[in-house]
Formats: C-alpha cells, structure tokens, sequence
C-alpha cells in the first residue's frame, strides 16, 4: 500500500495522509485539491487539506500524461490526456 500525502511546502506541514494503492495511481497533481488517474481508468480528486476524497469519474481511458489544471472566471478545471485524446472537467 502506497500514500498520496498533501501539505503546503512553505508551512512546512503535512495537511493529508492517505492510503493508495500504487499500482492504481499514474500521475498526482497537487493544489487545494489532488487529482489522479488510476489504471483502472478513472479520474479522481481529494481534498488536498483533510485527505477526503471529493470526486471520482469512472471513463475507462489510458492516462497519457499528468492532470492540468487551471483557473478560469474562479471556476477550477482539470484536463488529461487520455487514449481518446483529452478530457476536460470543471473541478467540484
């Protein structure tokens, strides 16, 4: 069992601990929120500050690269290459 741990590096404190299997995870991406894909296909988010998880969307793709994300009219939104092409999600 692997974890996905989430902190402010300029408060130099850990804010979240959670148990993952690695072996489901492909890439993180870390802001208030962590998102992930998992092998399985899916793509997740956690609150970045209790562990929580938030979000989960099943779409059975193959992860070609690390989630983006971005800010647009203070609405967050999260994009990943996938085997289709991209996928795009305005964040919870």
């Amino acid at each position: 069992m692997g974890r996905v741990l989430a902190g402010r590096v300029a408060a130099v404190a850990l804010a979240a601990d959670v148990l993952i299997d690695p072996s489901r995870l492909t890439d993180v991406l870390a802001t208030d929120l962590v998102f992930f894909g998992e092998d399985s296909g899916a793509l997740a988010a956690l609150d970045a500050g209790n562990g929580e998880p938030l979000w989960h969307v099943q779409v059975n793709q193959d992860w070609k690269a690390s989630p983006i994300t971005h800010l647009i009219g203070g609405r967050q939104y999260v994009a990943i290459a996938s085997g289709l092409g991209f996928l795009a999600f305005a964040a919870p």
